[in-house]
Protein backbone atom coordinates (compact mmCIF):
# COMPACT_ATOMS: atom_id res chain seq x y z
CA UNK A 1 0.00 0.00 0.00
CA UNK A 2 3.19 1.79 0.44
CA UNK A 3 5.07 1.60 -2.52
CA UNK A 4 6.71 -1.28 -1.15
CA UNK A 5 6.21 -4.74 -2.73
CA UNK A 6 6.20 -7.64 -0.12
CA UNK A 7 5.45 -11.47 -0.38
CA UNK A 8 3.63 -13.21 2.47
CA UNK A 9 3.74 -16.29 3.16
CA UNK A 10 0.72 -18.33 5.16
CA UNK A 11 1.39 -21.62 5.05
CA UNK A 12 2.02 -23.84 7.59
CA UNK A 13 5.50 -25.16 6.49
CA UNK A 14 8.46 -24.76 8.49
CA UNK A 15 10.77 -21.84 8.89
CA UNK A 16 13.09 -23.71 6.95
CA UNK A 17 11.04 -24.02 3.94
CA UNK A 18 9.76 -20.49 3.89
CA UNK A 19 13.19 -19.28 3.74
CA UNK A 20 13.80 -20.84 1.14
CA UNK A 21 11.11 -19.97 -0.91
CA UNK A 22 11.65 -16.56 0.53
CA UNK A 23 15.21 -16.94 -1.26
CA UNK A 24 13.71 -17.51 -4.81
CA UNK A 25 12.52 -14.28 -4.92
CA UNK A 26 15.61 -12.62 -3.90
CA UNK A 27 14.68 -10.20 -1.78
CA UNK A 28 16.35 -7.61 -0.06
CA UNK A 29 14.78 -8.18 3.10
CA UNK A 30 13.11 -10.95 4.90
CA UNK A 31 11.00 -10.52 8.08
CA UNK A 32 9.47 -13.15 10.49
CA UNK A 33 6.54 -12.45 12.42
CA UNK A 34 5.36 -15.51 15.01
CA UNK A 35 3.34 -14.72 17.47
CA UNK A 36 5.39 -13.42 20.11
CA UNK A 37 6.74 -10.83 17.95
CA UNK A 38 3.35 -9.99 17.41
CA UNK A 39 2.42 -10.18 21.15
CA UNK A 40 5.39 -7.68 21.85
CA UNK A 41 4.56 -5.50 18.88
CA UNK A 42 7.95 -6.41 17.27
CA UNK A 43 9.43 -8.37 13.74
CA UNK A 44 12.32 -9.73 13.41
CA UNK A 45 14.24 -8.18 10.09
CA UNK A 46 17.40 -10.35 8.19
CA UNK A 47 18.97 -8.16 6.07
CA UNK A 48 19.40 -10.46 2.92
CA UNK A 49 22.47 -8.77 1.69
CA UNK A 50 24.42 -8.36 4.83
CA UNK A 51 23.44 -11.32 6.66
CA UNK A 52 22.46 -8.90 9.89
CA UNK A 53 19.77 -9.65 11.79
CA UNK A 54 17.47 -7.61 14.35
CA UNK A 55 14.34 -6.84 16.26
CA UNK A 56 12.51 -3.68 15.58
CA UNK A 57 9.26 -1.79 16.41
CA UNK A 58 6.35 -3.56 14.35
CA UNK A 59 5.36 0.49 13.45
CA UNK A 60 9.13 1.34 12.37
CA UNK A 61 9.40 -0.99 10.00
CA UNK A 62 8.42 0.91 6.82
CA UNK A 63 10.95 3.54 7.31
CA UNK A 64 13.34 1.35 8.48
CA UNK A 65 12.95 -0.28 4.48
CA UNK A 66 13.05 2.90 2.96
CA UNK A 67 15.80 4.52 5.14
CA UNK A 68 18.24 1.57 4.04
CA UNK A 69 17.04 1.55 0.45
CA UNK A 70 17.23 5.48 0.68
CA UNK A 71 21.17 5.24 1.78
CA UNK A 72 21.67 2.74 -0.80
CA UNK A 73 20.53 5.05 -3.58
CA UNK A 74 22.95 7.43 -2.34
CA UNK A 75 25.60 5.29 -2.16
CA UNK A 76 24.95 4.45 -6.01
CA UNK A 77 28.08 5.47 -8.51
CA UNK A 78 25.67 6.05 -10.92
CA UNK A 79 23.99 8.97 -8.94
CA UNK A 80 27.34 10.34 -7.91
CA UNK A 81 27.88 11.20 -11.49
CA UNK A 82 24.81 12.56 -11.72
CA UNK A 83 25.52 14.49 -8.72
CA UNK A 84 22.31 13.20 -6.76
Amino acid sequence: MKGLIVEMDYSNKSLKSQFKLADKFNPLFTAILGDTELHNNQINIKNNQTESQETINLDDLYLYVCNYIKKQVHACSVCKEKGE
